[in-house]
């Protein structure tokens, strides 16, 4: 590849990093915001932004790293550190960014000689525990709660795997949603609407698309969904499903709630409600709570379950 002017290896040839600089096509600051190419994009211009054609023209060289670590075999990747500035010619840009290195603690402190700590931080940092953090006291209830959560399997774990990991799990939720929406719940609610429309008139969702709730193992799943009855009345109800038995079932361990006539968003009744119950929100990938399914959900009476009422066949 013509832009990739230099690359580094560690020791144990697990770890790399390389370097790609590039003359860009003209392009503004709105024609910038609107590529979607790069993540996180850096303008370093020679213009002062009071100047009156500051936003006409971005800075045509264009370099960025990729960096990879190699994990159980398999290469994860990531492309950052996206960056537009103004060079005289391709030489001395590629020179200017390279020079980053200073800033990414590649050297050792007050010397040119390397960093063997390099390789663990910065650009190859790792996913730290929050818990250990002397300032998880301060956030703990709040901006760090749900990224804990979501950051305990992957501990320790350099962050380039781990965001690929996360990655490639939430394609597979979306994939997984997609198929018991259009299988599963939609199906059973048209059915409702068509059979039952005077208490199953209309049923809603959020953000255009159904809500589900469902551990990792995706082995169970909760919708919850607003029905509407033909007086126009608004109720807040669960449905649930085995996705491999693909058999509707209402969770009825709440009472049905009422919401009020002109509700669209009816997320924080949700949360309110399994609040009582579990530690979950929407910011949350999964409910991992084995109790909450466990004693909530699927709990059983002899051979019956508790809170779920089948109203489906298979």
């Amino acid at each position: 590849m013509q832009s990739l002017y230099q690359s580094i290896v560690d020791e144990s040839k697990t770890k790399f990093i390389a370097f790609f600089v590039a003359e860009a096509v003209p392009k503004d600051f709105k024609s910038l915001s609107e590529d979607k190419s790069d993540k996180n994009v850096h303008v370093i211009s020679g213009k002062d932004d009071t100047d009156p054609d500051f936003f006409d023209d971005v800075p045509q060289t264009y370099a960025y790293i990729v960096k990879g670590v190699r994990y159980k075999g398999e290469w994860y990747y990531e492309k950052s550190s996206v960056t537009y500035f103004e060079a005289d010619n391709l030489e001395e840009g590629r020179q200017m960014f390279f020079n980053s290195l200073q800033g990414w603690s590649f050297f050792k402190e007050n010397s040119t000689a390397f960093n063997p700590d390099f390789w663990e931080t910065d650009q190859f940092s790792k996913v730290e525990d929050l818990t250990k953090h002397p300032d998880w006291d301060k956030y703990k209830d709040n901006m760090w709660k749900s990224r804990e959560i979501q950051d305990r399997s992957y501990i320790g774990m350099y962050e380039i795997v781990a965001d690929e990991i996360k990655r490639k799990k939430s394609l597979q939720n979306e994939k997984f949603e997609s198929e018991i929406s259009s299988k599963v719940f939609i199906p059973y609610y048209e059915k409702q609407v068509k059979r039952n429309s005077e208490t199953f008139s209309e049923y809603g969702t959020m953000y255009d698309k159904l809500s589900f709730i469902y551990p990792k193992e995706r082995g169970m799943v909760l919708n919850p969904v607003m029905v509407t009855n033909s007086k126009g009345e608004k109720t807040l109800r669960y449905f649930f499903t085995f996705p491999e038995k693909q058999v509707v079932y209402e969770w009825t361990y709440f009472k049905i709630k009422e919401l009020p006539e002109k509700t669209w968003h009816y997320g924080s009744a949700i949360i309110d409600q399994l609040n009582t119950v579990t530690d979950w929100d929407f910011s949350y990938d999964t409910l991992d709570d084995a109790d909450f399914w466990n004693k909530y959900v699927i709990e059983k009476s002899e051979n019956s379950y508790k809170y779920l009422k089948r109203v489906s066949q298979q």
